[in-house]
């Protein structure tokens, strides 16, 4: 199983010295760059920017985009191989990426 996780629950298990339930629960974790961005913002505890700059090998870092529906799926598949619209609608390299696929489970907040 795929497991995906937002910044709140790894923000909080950073701060309380725990991330490694999550490799214990899951064996490996793959997080968007987002996390990362927001893990790295300036108002966030220095204990955690500096977690996030050496992060575990169960930690994965990938570029996630999920269409909304299969419909889209297919749709966007017309497209050109080369390039795929990403979230904020702009074009990015298809190059260097994986898709990730198979059960997945979202590890965040309420």
């Amino acid at each position: 199983m795929i497991v995906i996780a937002d910044t709140s629950p790894l923000h909080y298990l950073i701060l309380l010295e725990h991330t490694e339930v999550l490799q214990h629960l899951y064996g490996s974790v793959v997080i968007p760059q987002a996390v990362v961005c927001e893990l790295q913002a300036e108002k966030t505890p220095s204990v955690v920017r500096r977690w996030i700059t050496g992060p575990p090998a169960w930690l994965q870092v990938r570029q996630i985009v999920v269409p909304p529906d299969p419909a889209a799926r297919s749709w966007l598949a017309r497209f050109s191989a080369a390039s795929i619209t990403n979230a904020g609608g702009k074009e990015s390299p298809r190059e260097g990426r994986e898709e990730l696929r198979g059960p997945c489970a979202l590890i965040a907040s309420p």
